[in-house]
């Protein structure tokens, strides 16, 4: 999919069914993972514990790599 996202968007590169395929399984993956990472713990390196309060690794994962991980989950190419 790094590949191939990018050719399709400079039009070197058509949408082939099996193409499409894959990107609807990487989304559903990342939409997936999204949700599993507001249920896992995380170490808290200066207290050096795994943290399994649902709020506090709700807050912490907010804080980190949500916006990220939420901006993978949106398919960008449905118009296409």
């Amino acid at each position: 999919m790094a590949i191939s996202i990018p050719l399709q968007f400079a039009d070197l590169l058509d949408q082939s069914p099996p193409l499409l395929v894959a990107d609807q399984i990487s989304n559903v993956a990342f939409a997936v993972d999204l949700v599993i990472n507001f249920f896992t713990g995380y170490l808290d390196v200066k207290a050096r514990l795994v943290v399994l309060d649902r709020r506090r690794v709700q807050r912490n994962y907010l804080r980190s790599w949500f916006l990220a991980d939420l901006l993978a989950t949106i398919p960008f190419d449905v118009s296409r």
